[in-house]
Protein backbone atom coordinates (compact mmCIF):
# COMPACT_ATOMS: atom_id res chain seq x y z
CA UNK A 1 0.00 0.00 0.00
CA UNK A 2 1.72 3.67 -0.89
CA UNK A 3 1.91 5.31 2.31
CA UNK A 4 -0.60 8.36 2.42
CA UNK A 5 1.46 11.32 4.40
CA UNK A 6 -1.26 12.97 6.55
CA UNK A 7 0.19 15.69 8.23
CA UNK A 8 -1.32 15.80 11.87
CA UNK A 9 -3.22 18.65 13.22
CA UNK A 10 -1.15 21.24 15.15
CA UNK A 11 -1.46 20.52 18.69
CA UNK A 12 -4.23 22.13 21.03
CA UNK A 13 -2.58 24.78 22.99
CA UNK A 14 -3.64 25.77 26.42
CA UNK A 15 -1.63 28.76 26.92
CA UNK A 16 -1.25 31.36 24.69
CA UNK A 17 -0.47 35.14 24.23
CA UNK A 18 -3.72 36.45 23.11
CA UNK A 19 -6.51 34.10 23.96
CA UNK A 20 -9.58 33.13 21.32
CA UNK A 21 -12.41 35.66 21.46
CA UNK A 22 -16.00 35.34 20.78
CA UNK A 23 -16.94 38.45 17.93
CA UNK A 24 -17.38 41.52 19.87
CA UNK A 25 -15.89 40.41 23.24
CA UNK A 26 -17.32 38.91 26.67
CA UNK A 27 -20.35 41.08 26.53
CA UNK A 28 -21.30 40.02 22.60
CA UNK A 29 -20.56 36.23 24.35
CA UNK A 30 -23.10 36.86 27.08
CA UNK A 31 -25.47 38.18 24.63
CA UNK A 32 -25.36 35.61 22.31
CA UNK A 33 -26.12 33.03 25.06
CA UNK A 34 -28.85 34.66 26.45
CA UNK A 35 -30.71 35.53 23.13
CA UNK A 36 -29.82 31.70 21.91
CA UNK A 37 -30.31 29.76 24.83
CA UNK A 38 -33.71 27.69 24.91
CA UNK A 39 -34.52 26.59 28.58
CA UNK A 40 -35.40 22.78 28.44
CA UNK A 41 -39.02 22.00 30.04
CA UNK A 42 -37.02 20.27 32.60
CA UNK A 43 -35.38 23.19 33.88
CA UNK A 44 -38.56 25.10 34.07
CA UNK A 45 -40.80 22.51 35.50
CA UNK A 46 -37.75 21.30 38.29
CA UNK A 47 -36.47 24.79 38.68
CA UNK A 48 -33.10 23.62 38.11
CA UNK A 49 -30.46 26.05 39.29
CA UNK A 50 -26.96 25.58 38.26
CA UNK A 51 -23.80 25.89 36.18
CA UNK A 52 -22.89 23.55 32.79
CA UNK A 53 -19.32 24.36 31.85
CA UNK A 54 -17.99 22.91 28.42
CA UNK A 55 -14.86 23.00 26.84
CA UNK A 56 -14.29 23.36 23.23
CA UNK A 57 -11.16 23.92 20.56
CA UNK A 58 -11.34 27.34 18.90
CA UNK A 59 -9.27 26.18 15.61
CA UNK A 60 -6.94 28.39 13.81
CA UNK A 61 -10.11 29.10 11.00
CA UNK A 62 -11.99 30.54 14.50
CA UNK A 63 -14.60 27.34 13.74
CA UNK A 64 -15.03 25.63 16.91
CA UNK A 65 -14.48 21.78 17.04
CA UNK A 66 -14.15 18.79 20.10
CA UNK A 67 -16.97 20.27 22.18
CA UNK A 68 -17.72 18.53 25.81
CA UNK A 69 -19.19 19.03 28.88
CA UNK A 70 -16.37 19.30 31.82
CA UNK A 71 -19.21 19.91 34.68
CA UNK A 72 -22.92 19.19 34.37
CA UNK A 73 -25.77 19.92 36.73
CA UNK A 74 -26.36 16.77 37.94
CA UNK A 75 -29.84 16.69 37.95
CA UNK A 76 -30.64 17.56 34.43
CA UNK A 77 -28.68 16.23 31.61
CA UNK A 78 -31.43 18.54 29.32
CA UNK A 79 -29.33 21.60 30.18
CA UNK A 80 -25.93 19.74 29.25
CA UNK A 81 -27.42 19.02 25.56
CA UNK A 82 -28.52 22.72 25.27
CA UNK A 83 -25.79 24.17 26.61
CA UNK A 84 -23.83 21.96 23.75
CA UNK A 85 -26.52 23.17 21.01
CA UNK A 86 -26.04 26.94 22.24
CA UNK A 87 -21.96 26.19 21.59
CA UNK A 88 -22.61 24.55 18.37
CA UNK A 89 -24.58 27.61 16.82
CA UNK A 90 -21.53 29.99 16.98
CA UNK A 91 -19.76 32.31 15.04
CA UNK A 92 -16.34 31.43 14.55
CA UNK A 93 -14.38 32.99 16.84
CA UNK A 94 -11.50 34.80 16.70
CA UNK A 95 -8.55 32.44 17.12
CA UNK A 96 -5.65 32.84 19.93
CA UNK A 97 -2.08 33.08 18.52
CA UNK A 98 1.59 32.70 19.99
CA UNK A 99 3.96 35.30 18.42
CA UNK A 100 1.32 36.84 15.87
CA UNK A 101 0.53 32.60 14.40
CA UNK A 102 -3.00 31.85 14.91
CA UNK A 103 -3.01 28.47 16.82
CA UNK A 104 -5.79 25.94 18.23
CA UNK A 105 -6.63 26.29 21.34
CA UNK A 106 -8.73 25.45 24.47
CA UNK A 107 -11.42 27.28 25.68
CA UNK A 108 -13.81 26.69 28.96
CA UNK A 109 -17.44 28.03 28.91
CA UNK A 110 -19.51 28.00 31.80
CA UNK A 111 -23.58 28.60 30.92
CA UNK A 112 -25.61 29.37 33.54
CA UNK A 113 -29.09 27.92 34.08
CA UNK A 114 -31.84 29.79 36.18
Amino acid sequence: FPSHDIPAPDPIETFVEREAEFPGGSGALAKFINDSIVFPQEVINKKVKGRVTLRFVVEQDGSITNVSVTNPIKSCDACSTEAINVVTRMPNWKPGSIKGKEVRTWVMLPIRFE
